[in-house]
This record gives structure tokens, C-alpha cells and sequence, in this order.
């Protein structure tokens, strides 16, 4: 487990480094995208839990605990087996975030508490425009695509794992009981069926992904 959690923060070394290189309006304290319906992979949530200790820990296990009964998007297939049913041409079930879900649990004055630990689907939510007053995102084409190539290597890293929502895998981890009645659902992981990669950005994204290639296939 210990070399999947290296090579994670690898992959999201590579990610940040292209962020980079965006010209992005996010910033500290726009945290209009911080909601409770942030998903991530058991292999990310390990990454949290095991790199904090002592009272921090403890916040975070209560801010976790107290948030249970909180509306939150829960995830019915993940990104590889969303792959997979195009492929097969077979209709991905619907899958609606709730209109109500509130704030992300570790969020604290408008800023994120696990910030250097937190989960690929925070960091892939960046805007060229300030959120607010648009209510939404606005997110390229392009970055959509390294987005979701990114999920999918993630997953496929953690292929033995599962996925769900960022409070239902901590709250996994934490208990440490997978038949814990708090649990909620999740979702195993896929092994990379395919890139959904569309044709006119194939030749844009190849470097981005030979080296996660690498990152993934190295020691």
C-alpha cells in the first residue's frame, strides 16, 4: 500500500504541475466548489488518514462522524465502469448530485483543512472565472479530458479498492468496520478498460499520459 500512496502523490504532483500552467482564477478562500459531494478512491482516503495524527486526526474524525446525515451525492458506478458501458453501448445509470448538499465537513472558514492531502476530484475543480457569480465552473474542453484521464488512472491504481463518496470512505476508513452501519455506500474500482480521450485532443494529452504510464508501470 505504502508504494500505491507514493505513486498517487506522484500522479498528483503531475497534475499540479499542469495546473500550473493554466491561467485559472481559483484562489484561497473560493471555496464555492468545496461541497460535500467531492468522490475519491480508498487508496486517497488511506493517503488522508494515514498521513495525519493526535488532535488533528480527531478533528477530522468528528467533523466526519457529524456530517453523516448530511444530503451528499453517493455514487452509483465509477469513472472506469462509466468507460466501460460506452464502450459496450450499454447506458450508464443516472446518477443526480442532491440540490441540497451542503459545504464539504472539513471545510473551516472558507478553507480547506486537508489542503496538501486532499483527493484528485478537489483538485480538478478549477475555473477560468470566478465561480460566484456564474453559480458554476467554466472549465475548457481540453482540461475536462486530462480530468477525466486522470480519474481514471487513479481508479485504476486503487484497482483493488473501492470508491464513494469523500465522507462515506473516510467514515470507512476511520471505523475501519466495512459492515459498520454509519458506512455508506461504495462502489469497487475498474481496472482501465480504455482512455475516453476524444480524437481531436489524442496528440495534445500523449505526454500527459506517457507519464502516468510511467508513474503507474514504474517501481
Amino acid at each position: 500500500m505504502t508504494n500505491l500512496i507514493k505513486k498517487l502523490q506522484k500522479i498528483y504532483e503531475l497534475y499540479d504541475r499542469h495546473v500550473d500552467t493554466l491561467e485559472l482564477a481559483c484562489e484561497k478562500y473560493c471555496a464555492d466548489c468545496c461541497t460535500a459531494n467531492v468522490t475519491m478512491t480508498q487508496l486517497e482516503g488511506r493517503l488522508i488518514v494515514e498521513s495525519i495524527s493526535g488532535e488533528k486526526y480527531q478533528h477530522l474524525c468528528t467533523r466526519i462522524m457529524s456530517s453523516l446525515d448530511a444530503p451528499r451525492y453517493q455514487p452509483q458506478i465509477t469513472t472506469n465502469q462509466y468507460a466501460q458501458a460506452c464502450m459496450e453501448k450499454d447506458p450508464p445509470p443516472e446518477d443526480i448530485p442532491p440540490a441540497d448538499s451542503g459545504k464539504c465537513p472539513l471545510l473551516e472558514n472558507e478553507a480547506c483543512t486537508i489542503y496538501s492531502l486532499r483527493p484528485f476530484g478537489c483538485r480538478c475543480m478549477v475555473s477560468t472565472r470566478t465561480c460566484r457569480p456564474f453559480g458554476q465552473a467554466d472549465i475548457d474542453d481540453f482540461t475536462l479530458t486530462v480530468n477525466t484521464v486522470f480519474l481514471q488512472c487513479i481508479e485504476h491504481l486503487d484497482a483493488d479498492g473501492w470508491f464513494g463518496n469523500f465522507t462515506d470512505v473516510l467514515t470507512r476508513l476511520i471505523t475501519d468496520d466495512p459492515k459498520d452501519g454509519h458506512c455508506g455506500p461504495t462502489v469497487s474500482n475498474r481496472r482501465l478498460p480504455a482512455l475516453m480521450v476524444p480524437p481531436p485532443h489524442l496528440e495534445k494529452i500523449d505526454s500527459l499520459v506517457r507519464k502516468l504510464h510511467a508513474i503507474i508501470a514504474g517501481p
